[in-house]
């Protein structure tokens, strides 16, 4: 993906690959994508380069997302490693998170994980992610549903919950890898689909709640 050269981006012959799970293509073009549009030029105007993107500073700000969960989104968003998001870049990857298959969601989530990009994700690699993640306030009945680390209104901030939830990521991971050092993409998409969702739908659910 190449960023914008021009002095002025030409949107509307902006081409965005076909996703088959867009509810029409009528829908595709007049209201997904012109919203899109909308808050990517919004951004792009608070870059210091206007006409390349969308810089890191401005990416952060704008999805609040917690500690290093930021830096793994803008990695994601920042295909071609030039520190700028382009605006096929930015679109690709909403449409990843909000109208992409669950295969595609999975990818999504997997390269989030995946640090150093090989292919492949460890524990330590699951942790980090999940203990930035804010934590679901309790309540009287005890959430057990899937997603539990990343809920709207999350911040139960204590200690002893802070060390139960640490506890309980060791036992997902536990579950997860069996005794493992890695998971390939195909065997953490095999564990969210007949184990629990857990570490696909805690980060998805966060990033649909702090994006457009």
């Amino acid at each position: 993906m190449d960023s914008p050269k021009n002095s002025e981006i030409d949107f509307d012959r902006l081409v965005i690959p076909d996703f088959s799970e867009i509810e029409s293509d009528t829908f595709k073009k007049e209201v997904v994508i012109p919203y899109f549009k909308d808050i990517y030029k919004d951004l792009a105007s608070r870059s210091d380069k206007k006409t390349s993107g969308i810089n890191k500073i401005t990416i952060i700000d704008y999805c609040q997302l917690p500690g290093i969960l930021a830096e793994r989104f803008f990695s994601l968003l920042d295909a071609n490693n030039d520190e700028y998001i382009d605006l096929r870049e930015f679109v690709y990857i909403l449409f990843k998170v909000y109208y992409s298959s669950f295969d595609a969601q999975v990818k999504l989530v997997f390269d989030i994980y995946d640090f150093d990009r090989d292919g492949s994700i460890t524990k330590e690699d699951v942790r980090i992610i999940l203990s930035y993640i804010p934590i679901l306030k309790e309540t009287k009945d005890k959430m057990t549903k899937e997603g539990v680390f990343s809920q709207e209104g999350g911040g139960d901030e204590n200690f002893e919950t802070r060390i139960r939830i640490q506890e309980e990521i060791s036992e997902l991971l536990e579950l997860a890898f069996k005794g493992k050092d890695k998971l390939s993409l195909e065997e953490f998409q095999k564990f969210n689909e007949h184990e629990t969702s857990d570490m696909l739908v805690t980060v998805l659910t966060l990033l649909k709640d702090k994006l457009p």
